[in-house]
């Protein structure tokens, strides 16, 4: 019986390997991994909220579950890393899922599981991308960046930061860009501010309508397939690996 339980075991390693998409002895452990997203501004961006009285209302917006997460959280880059070597190929696999060997278990990332982490929506997307960008009259843009071909993410924080607002409700439009850029989609501040969120912020009523959970978990599948590329010939055990994240991890 003993036996017969080692060769069991013996066959799933061997049927396992078939099916890493990293084969094993491409796996590095040496590794590190730098995080874009700025999961920390939360705590300012929640502060300032609430000195201003908009705190309850960005809560009512589609990222109000955003406010509840721990901004001091950990993110374990060790574990993400030791669950992306361990991704398989699944024949019955939909292009946009991931599948990995955890443990005994075969287990998908997907569209569905990051809903249900997130509670971001999905749905159609709108033509917001296809339309050129103007700079809304007295909208945040015009009124705080006096109509400035861009603006830059650091402006943009030191200005919420500061925390003089000329009109209620800005301090409400600028949390959702900062949300937007910083964390969901883990843009340096170096970065400007992405045009169509300029437009997007104006009207509420579009922004929480807006596929997020569509859009972000694109950006985040792409993200995680192109900085975890199989490594080439020259890759070994030794070999310090670098890898960036960005976008919703």
């Amino acid at each position: 019986m003993l036996a017969m339980n080692e060769e069991i075991q013996h066959r799933q390693y061997k049927d396992l390997d078939s099916l890493l998409i990293v084969p094993r002895e491409k796996l590095a452990f040496n590794v590190t991994i730098n995080t874009h997203y700025k999961w920390s501004q939360l705590h300012y961006i929640t502060k300032t909220l609430q000195q201003k009285g908009e705190y309850d209302a960005v809560k009512r917006t589609c990222f109000g579950m955003l406010l509840g997460f721990n901004p001091q959280g950990y993110f374990c880059a060790g574990l993400l890393y030791s669950i992306m070597i361990h991704r398989i190929t699944e024949r019955q696999s939909m292009d946009h899922e991931l599948w990995f060997a955890i443990g005994k278990s075969n287990v998908r990332l997907s569209k569905q599981e990051f809903c249900l982490i997130t509670r971001l929506k999905f749905g159609p997307m709108p033509d917001v991308f296809r339309r050129p960008y103007e700079v809304a009259t007295e909208g945040i843009h015009d009124r705080y960046w006096n109509r400035q071909e861009s603006a830059k993410l650091q402006a943009l924080l030191d200005t919420f930061r500061g925390g003089n607002f000329q009109r209620p409700g800005d301090a409400t439009k600028m949390a959702l860009v900062l949300i937007t850029n910083n964390i969901l989609f883990g843009q340096d501040y170096r970065r400007r501010v992405t045009p169509w969120l300029l437009s997007l912020m104006e009207d509420i009523d579009a922004w929480n309508v807006f596929p997020w959970g569509h859009y972000v978990w694109k950006l985040t599948l792409d993200y995680l397939l192109k900085e975890f590329e199989v490594p080439d010939s020259s890759v070994t055990k030794k070999t310090r690996l670098h890898y960036n994240i960005y976008r919703f991890t």
